[in-house]
């Protein structure tokens, strides 16, 4: 599920400029679609993965984006909000963004219905972008987003190695960041379009990651259930680093294990963000070559990594607190 505690660029930066005309854009591109009958959905959320496509197409380009640009970056947006409503069935929500699922008010044949409906209008909206690698590499992405969500389910209640799950997240959480990447690249023919698409990919896995150790935070009020993945018996990252090697502790074990310091002095959870962070510097630098200049990233990144250290203090004092 998709981290609502996780923020993007501060008020008053750069990159919240960039954000601010990015939805006034996408809002337009909406109100197009809509008008011909296309259904597109609202915009919420943190709009990530069109926020990635435009930080990926250089500054001094961005004034010469037009329509193309903007309906495939909406295109992203509009399977995201496809697979959060196909989410919801699958796991029974009541809430996400603080208000009420679709499938708790109206029941799973008008979310599976309206959720098919935003992913096949998706493809025409894609295909509206005009970029033939872009489209490509759009239906790539939106296949293997939905054979890592079959992936998932399928692994549940069993133990992954590392490379099981990174390899899992990448498709899952991975894939559409890696066609939002392209975009901007194909639109301009900048090249090094495989680059991009690994560079997005990573984005967001880095994101699932961060989202992965939220969920073992319930002091940090990240606007949703927590341990679901434990209570699902989905195996993260977080297991391996805490060496949890099954499902059968309790919940309150599971946290404590995760946030009690080690022999050298160290809990898993401040080993995971100490991760986290060297992922970020790694990629900061390959953005710095694929996107000189770029503000939105770098603030983004940083905002997901300072998420993470913020909730793992509030658990860690929560659970210290307690003693």
């Amino acid at each position: 599920m998709a981290p609502t505690f996780i923020t993007t660029s501060e008020p008053g930066s750069p990159g919240a400029a960039v954000n601010n005309d990015l939805v006034t854009h996408l809002q337009r591109a909406r109100r197009e679609l809509a008008a011909n009958g296309i259904p597109v959905p609202p915009l919420r959320g943190k709009l990530l993965r069109p926020q990635v496509a435009l930080a990926l197409v250089p500054p001094a380009l961005r004034p010469r984006l037009d329509k193309r640009f903007w309906h495939g970056a909406l295109a992203l947006q509009m399977v995201h909000e496809a697979s959060l409503l196909h989410d919801d069935i699958l796991d029974d929500a009541a809430e996400r963004r603080g208000q009420a699922t679709l499938v708790a008010e109206s029941g799973i044949s008008a979310a599976l219905v309206l959720g098919d409906h935003y992913l096949t209008a998706a493809y025409r909206v894609a295909a509206g972008a005009g970029a033939p690698t872009y489209l490509e590499q759009f239906i790539i992405g939106v296949e293997r987003t939905v054979a890592g969500e079959i992936a998932q389910g399928r692994s549940a209640g069993r133990v992954l190695s590392l490379a099981e799950y990174r390899q899992l997240i990448a498709g899952k959480s991975g894939e559409l960041f890696g066609a939002a990447a392209l975009l901007g690249g194909a639109l301009f023919d900048l090249g090094r379009g495989d680059a991009r698409v690994r560079l997005g990919r990573e984005l967001g896995a880095l994101y699932q990651q961060v989202d992965d150790l939220l969920d073992y935070c319930p002091s940090a009020g990240t606007g949703k259930p927590p341990l679901q993945d434990y209570r699902q018996h989905k195996w993260t990252w977080m297991m391996d680093l805490a060496g949890l090697d099954r499902f059968g502790e309790s919940e309150a074990k599971v946290v404590e294990v995760m946030f009690r310091p080690t022999t050298d002095g160290v809990s898993p959870a401040r080993r995971a963000v100490t991760e986290l962070r060297r992922q970020q510097e790694r990629l900061l630098r390959r953005v710095r070559v694929l996107s000189p200049g770029d503000a939105v990233l770098r603030e983004l990144l940083s905002g997901w990594v300072r998420a993470a250290e913020s909730a793992v203090r509030t658990q860690t004092d929560a659970l210290l607190a307690a003693v």
